[in-house]
């Protein structure tokens, strides 16, 4: 799948310049699909400081730790609880353990709609400049106005959890929004709406797959009517 490079950052508008190597799912956590969005300084301060945090997210911390996956790092602070399977220790710095309750960490949020914004980029091309995203542009670079709840939510399904992420783009019937699914590990589920019309017509519900242990990025459309995925590229 071919998209149009864009000359301008989509979040301060400001000329890109030199292409660089921006992962739209950080790498910290496998992310192989890498798109020039952002500008040197977007690219660091969202590559490099939610990068960070991204390792200290404890549901991340879960997964890798649970699905035993080989060389991501975890975060010296969590110990898996061989005693439930089902939460993470946390070592506090007098030794003493803490299990750590299975509530999102607040700047998760902002990983998520990241994710998802970048990736519905992908989608719409150029109306992702549009005064419509200025509120995801805003939430993700500083946390507000406060789209948790609003236009992110946490999903409950009840998926395996299993080594790879997977990216939904899902246009709704009555062409005035989409939603873009964001599940990390398969089994993390988030689904972002953006109250949006879809002007495109030819555009139909698609799927990014990274698999964490090939390293590789796959590309799936669903196409009107079917009922499962076709497999369109990857790299």
């Amino acid at each position: 799948m071919k998209y149009q490079l864009k000359k301008n950052c989509i979040y301060c508008f400001q000329p890109i310049g030199k292409r660089q190597r921006y992962h739209i799912v950080q790498q910290s956590i496998g992310g192989t699909l890498m798109y020039p969005f952002a500008c040197e300084r977007h690219n660091y301060d969202l590559g490099g400081v939610l990068e960070a945090k991204t390792i200290k997210d404890y549901w991340v911390n879960f997964a890798i730790t649970k699905l035993g996956l080989k060389n991501f790092r975890i975060d010296p602070a969590f110990a898996p609880d061989s005693r439930q399977n089902r939460y993470i220790l946390r070592v506090l710095p007098d030794g003493s353990e803490k299990v750590v309750p299975p509530i999102t960490d607040p700047i998760t949020y902002r990983i998520i709609a990241k994710i998802a914004f970048e990736s519905a980029a992908l989608f719409i091309g150029d109306e992702i400049f549009l005064p419509t995203f200025d509120g995801y542009r805003g939430f993700i670079l500083t946390g507000k106005p406060d789209l948790k709840g609003k236009m992110i939510i946490r999903c409950c399904r009840d998926y395996p959890w299993e080594p790879r992420h997977l990216i939904e783009f899902s246009p709704s019937q009555r062409q005035q929004e989409f939603a873009v699914e964001v599940r990390l590990f398969n089994a993390y589920v988030f689904a972002v709406f953006f109250m949006h019309p879809v002007r495109f017509p030819n555009i139909v519900a698609a799927q990014v797959e990274i698999d964490l242990e090939k390293g590789k990025t796959s590309f799936w459309a669903l196409p009107v009517g079917a009922g499962k995925w076709e497999f369109v590229g990857g790299y």
